[in-house]
């Protein structure tokens, strides 16, 4: 089990950077497209929750 922890706690880690890069690009596209926000936001909060629960 502690193996499976730190496993998935190195894939939260690196899930973070790759969407903190990710999150950079998407808010100058964004910053043009501001009706588009809210949406955007929610379908990345979906993204991220179905990537943490998937890889346990």
């Amino acid at each position: 089990m502690d193996g499976l922890m730190t496993y998935a706690h190195h894939m939260f880690d690196y899930l973070l950077i790759r969407l903190s890069s990710f999150n950079l690009y998407a808010s100058n596209y964004v910053a043009f497209n501001g009706s588009q926000k809210q949406n955007f936001k929610s379908s990345m909060w979906n993204t991220t929750v179905y990537a943490t629960s998937s890889c346990g």
